[in-house]
């Protein structure tokens, strides 16, 4: 499939942020979810602890 478009991410509080986006133009068949990845930033350089949770829609 192409990219997601129109991704937005919003501060919903000093813990939190709501991401959103569309659909891609191209699916290529049934989207059945997506994969979101976090970063934590220390003096702005990734700290290597990733959290990864799948959500299906």
């Amino acid at each position: 499939p192409s990219a997601p478009r129109d991704i937005d991410v919003a501060l919903v509080n000093a813990s939190a942020v709501k991401v959103s986006w569309e659909k891609p133009l191209y699916a290529n068949g049934d989207i059945i979810g997506y994969y979101v990845y976090k970063d934590r930033l220390l003096n702005g350089e990734p700290i290597n602890d990733k959290l990864q949770r799948d959500y299906h829609l």
